[in-house]
This record gives structure tokens, C-alpha cells and sequence, in this order.
């Protein structure tokens, strides 16, 4: 928000000086419009909690019932540790949100708008590709037999995954040869 520029380095540093992409845009765009980022933080914390609970009441409810998934959600979202998290001005909590409703997404076959979580997902922390790929095996272990038989929409899915995060891989890539 101060530069401009996606580092909080010094200039001849070779470093991002973030692991999360997503969220320093974020906080970026809320000092923009001149929030205090301790608030802003705070406040993208919570709404990603309730993003949370809201799909983990979505991914569970099919298969508890409503008032058991409900329990499951109110008990994961107020636990100790998410308070935390939603409070901590990190982006764990976006993380944790965008992988709930990245498997609620999977779970009802939405494969475009799964693409576009899972990359999301890995500009909100790389590890976010871990779920991409857990994804695909787990495709490719169901359609072991008949890989020809693969959802067209998995390809589509892994497409705009890496539509999304690739540009940002690969300037990382550029830019610290890593």
C-alpha cells in the first residue's frame, strides 16, 4: 500500500518478503481505501471464520444431518485455536475457509469454480497445491482401472488452478530463482 511494490525489503534484496499473496493484496487494497490494517486484518479474520463455518455446515450437512453438521461447525469455528487464527492478522483462517469450500466445491463436481478456488487456494499459501494434487490422485485412483473415464472437467479444474497461481509462481521463479 505504501510503494506500490509487492515487497516490504529492502530494494536489492532478492526476497517477496510474503508467502501470501492473496493476503497482502488484501490488506493492501484496505489501507488503500484507509482502513487501519490491524482492523482490517481483524475484520478479514472474522468474515473468513464465518466463510468458514458456512462451509463446513455446506460440506458436512449432506452427510450428518443439518443440526449434527451445525454442532461439527459452531464447535471447529469457535474453538480456541480458530478464534486465534481469525484474530492473529494472518492469513490462516482465509486459508483454512478456501479449502473447506475448495472440497465443497469438488464434492458437488463444480469443476470450473474448484479450478478457480484450488488456485486461490495457492495464492493464499502455496501449500494450497497440495490439495490440487490430493485432488487429482484421488481422480485418478477412482478411474485407475479406465483413466480414459477421468472427469473432462478435472483437466478443466487443473487448467484454471494454474491459470491463477502459475503467473505468480513464476514470478517468484524470476525473481529469487526459486
Amino acid at each position: 500500500a505504501e510503494t506500490g511494490r509487492l515487497m516490504f525489503n529492502a530494494p536489492g534484496e532478492v526476497g517477496v518478503g510474503a508467502s501470501s499473496l492473496t493476503w497482502v493484496l488484501l490488506l493492501a487494497g484496505a489501507a488503500r481505501v484507509g482502513l487501519p490494517l490491524h482492523l482490517a486484518a481483524k475484520a478479514l479474520g472474522w468474515l473468513a471464520l464465518l466463510a468458514a463455518g458456512w462451509g463446513l455446515l455446506r460440506l458436512f450437512g449432506p452427510l450428518l444431518g443439518r443440526l449434527p453438521a451445525l454442532a461439527l461447525a459452531l464447535l471447529v469455528t469457535a474453538s480456541g485455536h480458530m478464534l486465534w487464527f481469525a484474530l492473529s492478522g494472518m492469513e490462516t483462517t482465509l486459508f483454512f475457509a478456501g479449502g473447506v469450500w475448495a472440497l465443497v466445491l469438488y464434492r458437488d463436481r463444480r469443476w470450473a469454480w474448484l479450478g478457480l478456488a484450488l488456485g486461490g487456494l495457492a495464492l493464499t499459501r502455496p501449500d494450497g497445491l497440495a490439495l490440487a494434487a490430493a485432488v487429482g490422485l484421488v481422480e485418478l485412483w477412482d478411474h485407475r482401472r479406465d483413466l480414459r473415464r477421468l472427469p473432462r472437467g478435472l483437466f478443466q479444474a487443473a487448467a484454471l488452478c494454474l491459470s491463477v497461481c502459475g503467473p505468480w509462481f513464476a514470478y517468484l521463479l524470476a525473481r529469487t530463482g526459486h
